[in-house]
């Protein structure tokens, strides 16, 4: 009874979860551009505009890359394919979806294993950077980030809308 009871309070407590913080702007994008390379069957990105400029531009052939080893690459982000010549031409090569992202963010969840979740620094400038950034390859954490970022109902990224 007693060794029934001990395992019962162990399952009931608290967990630990190991999440990594990333506060330097060179750190993050390398993070990033590691997730991106090490994926196997999916890589999904969701962020908004300023999000997917820096990701680009900071290694324009890296989704390239991926997308030809076979990985499926879904981009989200407020950039509509039909007006925006960034997102046009990635749609070209990737499912790209206009959804609502007001948050300055940077979602990157890679084969549904780990993730980074980075916030971009909102002060104008030329060149977009990112603030600071989680990281995490727990699947318990990786379930809550993504239920964040989806639209339950409709399951898909946030509120996806018609093109």
């Amino acid at each position: 009874l007693t060794r029934t009871h001990e395992l019962i309070k162990s399952d009931a407590s608290p967990k630990k979860k190991i999440i990594w913080y990333i506060d330097k702007d060179d750190d993050i994008i390398g993070k990033c551009h590691e997730m991106i390379s090490q994926s196997e069957e999916t890589l999904d990105i969701l962020t908004s505009a300023d999000g997917l400029s820096l990701l680009f531009n900071s290694a324009p052939r890296l989704l390239d890359q991926v997308k030809e080893d076979g990985v499926e690459v879904r981009l989200c982000s407020p950039l509509n394919p039909k007006t925006n010549p960034l997102a046009r031409e990635l749609s070209y090569l990737f499912e790209v979806r206009k959804v609502e992202v007001s948050t300055p963010l940077l979602f990157i969840n890679s084969d549904h294993r780990r993730f980074v979740l980075a916030k971009l620094d909102e002060r104008e400038m030329m060149t977009p950077s990112i603030e600071f950034a989680v990281f995490s390859d727990d699947p318990t954490i990786l379930s809550l980030m993504s239920l964040l970022m989806t639209d339950v109902k409709r399951k898909s990224p946030l509120k996806t809308q018609p093109l």
